[in-house]
């Protein structure tokens, strides 16, 4: 009699669950370059696990390095620029203007000596007035002299005016924004994962000619495969979002549960004339669900799906 019992309790938990047949899917993640350019250096083998902030290959970088020291040879140049400006002129030229004042200062000097000597004797009138009067000129030249070498050499001696500053200041700034924006370009030249996985496949070789828009290689990250299968009408019903199911598969350790997250608001095989019953039963529509990451299976795998 517990034999019995035993006999109708199995037979009525199979007949409670569902076993249909399906395939393991993956939506693989394509990584293509910022720019165009040829394919320098590819870091990943095919089938290689992979981290985030892991380089996956550089496009161009020897055209980007060369860009980078031409926008910092922009930068050093405003630099430069600049500093000149607000130190004013170089020692050399100042210690020469001051050489320029010594002597005008000395020869005003004698300046004045020949114009005090030329008083007294114009005043004896041992001297005549016109000979008075070119000692004078003289010496009003020789301070002439020294007040304009004094005021050059005050100009040396301060920066360039405010405006020629400000001007300077604006270039660095652009030069430093420039400089700035080369550096980033050429980081981006080096494609570097944003995502843990498996590298699914690589498309180009190191040489090639790769456009901006060409995926290079493709990456595989767990939580991106799911299992995709289809039901029929009288099951769909029994079917929401978010139901778990138990997927497995020949030669594989267990059941794996997965759970609903897509169900097809069409049918996907549909008879032509739908009349009958026996036409209904023959819809079909397509699930899928998805894993905990992590999971062994591999994109077109042919798999159990057992339904509660």
């Amino acid at each position: 009699m517990k034999n019995f019992f035993l006999l109708i309790f199995l037979f009525s938990f199979a007949n409670s669950q569902e076993l249909l047949n399906g395939y393991i899917e993956a939506e693989f993640t394509y990584i293509s370059p910022y720019n165009s350019g040829i394919l320098d250096e590819i870091y990943v083998q095919k089938g290689q696990e992979i981290s985030p902030e892991d380089k996956l290959f550089c496009v161009d970088k020897a055209l980007g390095e060369a860009n980078v020291k031409i926008a910092q040879n922009e930068v050093n140049k405003a630099k430069s620029n600049y500093e000149n400006l607000i130190k004013g002129k170089r020692q050399s030229e100042i210690s020469a203007l001051n050489a320029q004042l010594n002597s005008a200062k000395i020869a005003l000097e004698n300046a004045q000596k020949e114009f005090f000597r030329a008083q007294k004797l114009f005043k004896s009138n041992t001297i005549s007035k016109s000979e008075f009067d070119q000692k004078s000129a003289n010496f009003d030249t020789a301070k002439a002299k020294v007040a304009e070498i004094e005021a050059v050499l005050q100009t040396a001696n301060l920066g360039a005016r405010d405006d020629e500053i400000e001007i300077a200041k604006t270039n660095i700034a652009i030069a430093e924004q420039n400089l700035e924006k080369t550096k980033l370009i050429f980081a981006k030249n080096t494609a570097v994962s944003q995502h843990s996985g498996q590298i699914y496949d690589i498309y180009f070789k190191k040489g090639e000619f790769v456009g901006s828009n060409s995926p290079v290689l493709s990456i595989l990250e767990p939580q991106n495969i799911k299992v995709r299968f289809f039901v029929p009408q009288k099951i769909l019903a029994k079917l929401k979002i978010g139901d778990e199911i138990g997927v497995s598969c020949d030669g594989c350790e267990g059941e794996k549960p997965a759970v609903i997250s897509y169900i097809s608001p069409s049918a996907e095989f549909t008879p032509p004339v739908i009349y009958s019953v026996a036409s209904r039963e023959k819809m079909v529509f397509m699930l899928e669900a998805t894993f905990a990451p992590n999971t062994e299976f591999k994109p077109g795998l042919g798999v159990s799906v057992r339904i509660k």
